[in-house]
């Protein structure tokens, strides 16, 4: 996580949540 970007670590961060959601993170 960058503390210059918190927007852009938000961003990832859902990524994620919604890949694992999906189940893609397999």
């Amino acid at each position: 996580m960058t503390k210059n970007h918190p927007y852009l670590d938000e961003k990832v961060m859902t990524i994620k949540i919604v890949t694992e959601m999906t189940g893609l993170s397999e």
